[in-house]
């Protein structure tokens, strides 16, 4: 095992990346990532999975269709249980998750949150949702997906 991460003191004020995890649906859930959160974990596919992983579980957001969250969590399909635990220890050495017990963990809700849409500001949301209509979308559409 390599030595843990520094911990990491996320700002508050810092911009956030949204996913939708269901973008044909106008009252879905997001996944609001902390740009920091993205930025430290680009190299790291399998603290990303798991750090998303978990958020999902909190929120119990089982289903989604988007394709990047799908993508976010396909590491997870590589690796074995001890290794998704290594990955949460470091996840917790960062900052980006704490330990509640010996089984249970809580994620860091200014790292990753999982929100209802209508929170977002209403010019964002039009905004988006007018840059998603002029998008042609992929080709065939992607299945619906189910968190196991």
């Amino acid at each position: 095992m390599e030595p843990l991460p520094p911990y990491r003191i996320l700002p508050p004020d810092e911009d956030r990346v949204f996913m939708q995890l269901q973008p044909d649906m106008a009252d879905t859930l997001v996944a609001s990532w902390h740009k920091d959160v993205l930025n430290d974990l680009a190299p790291h596919p399998y603290e990303t999975a798991a750090l998303l992983k978990l958020a999902l579980l909190q929120a119990e957001a089982r289903t989604f269709d988007n394709f990047a969250v799908a993508l976010c969590l396909m590491p997870l399909e590589f690796i074995t249980a001890d290794e998704a635990a290594e990955a949460v220890d470091r996840l917790i050495a960062r900052g980006f998750v704490e330990r509640v017990d010996d089984t249970y963990v809580s994620v860091n809700a200014l790292a990753l949150d999982i929100i209802e849409s209508a929170v977002l500001p209403a010019q964002f949301r039009m905004e988006w949702n007018a840059a998603k209509a002029s998008w042609p979308g992929p080709t065939p559409p992607t299945a619906q997906l189910t968190l196991m």
